[in-house]
This record gives structure tokens, sequence and C-alpha cells, in this order.
């Protein structure tokens, strides 16, 4: 049960959110008329003719695309995928409310044909939503029994490691030696 103190905060949190959520969008869309004298923040990027395929395919190429992928240059998040399920048998009510947070931010990256990032990891996209989905690693992590499980978790992690360091040490030597500022 909960006290008529909770009950009242309750009641006035989603007015409170949208008192200060109203106000975010009002200073985006005015920023982005500022900076780029257009009302529409999609219409910033007209002039870069970024490709347009269907969204599957931006789906599939951010997540598993050779030069790109976040699970090819992440792989410990598959701990991620795993433990959405655990997380939704153990507490569904913070799942759902995590989902509800991060799911604009999905949609949007899978309406975005330039996932691929340019010359930035695809890392950087996802890193305003992959920390709201990390319990569900840690889901995974706290229900490991065997040894060979734990080992698992271990290789996905000191791989994703070595991609990280190779990727910064030796693919990225090329930008580092490049003109363009």
């Amino acid at each position: 049960w909960i006290s008529n103190k909770e009950a009242f905060i309750l009641e006035k949190l989603p007015w409170a959110i949208l008192i200060g959520f109203v106000p975010m969008i009002i200073y985006f869309f005015y920023s982005n008329f500022s900076w780029f004298g257009v009302w529409n923040p999609t219409e910033i990027y007209t002039d870069l003719n970024l490709p347009k395929p269907p969204i599957w395919a931006i789906i599939s190429g951010f997540m598993f695309d050779s030069m790109r992928g976040l699970l090819v240059y992440n792989p410990i998040f598959i701990l991620i995928f795993v433990g959405l399920p655990v997380w939704l048998k153990k507490n569904p009510e913070n799942l759902k409310t995590s989902l509800l947070v991060v799911l604009p931010s999905i949609a949007g990256l899978a309406i975005f044909g330039g996932w691929q990032g340019g010359d930035s990891q695809i890392g950087r996209y996802a890193i305003d939503f992959l920390p709201v989905l990390l319990p569900a690693a840690a889901f995974v992590v706290m229900s490991l029994q065997k040894r060979i499980e734990l080992a698992a978790v271990l290789v996905l992690l000191v791989i994703t490691a070595l991609i990280t360091i190779d990727s910064v040490i030796i693919k990225r030597t090329y930008v580092r030696n490049d003109q363009r500022s």
C-alpha cells in the first residue's frame, strides 16, 4: 500500500514531467530555427543526400554491419538482449518504464539513413539509451550459475575490449594523420 503523501506525489508526477519537458521541446525547436533557419529538424539534412534505406536495413546495419555495427564492435551488448526476458520476468514495471524512455531514441535511429556514423563508432548514437538497458545485462550476470557461463561473459568482455583497443589504436590512425579538422 502507498501512503497519502506518495499518492499525492504520484498524481502530480505526470504534470511535473510535462512542465519540465514542454519548455525543453520549445527551446529545442527555437534553437533549431535560430541555428539553421528551419523549424523542422529533419529539414537540416535535406542537402546531405543521405541514403534512404528501409527501416529493417537501417536496424540490421546498426546492429550487425561489419564496419560500424553496434554488436560487432561491442559484443558484450548481446547480454542486453539475453537479459530482457529475465528483466521482464523479475521486474516488468521497471522494464516497461525503461522501454518507454528509450523507444523514442531507438525509433529516431531506425529512421535515420546515416546510421553508419561517418568516421565515428556507431556507439555514439546509442549512448543515450544503452545505459538505461544495462540492468538487462546485470540480470544475466546475476543469474549465472556455472563457471562456463561466467567464462563466456568474460570472453565477450575481453573481445569487446580488444576490438575497442584495435579500433582506437590501429584502425583510427588514418584519422590522426588526416588534415581534416
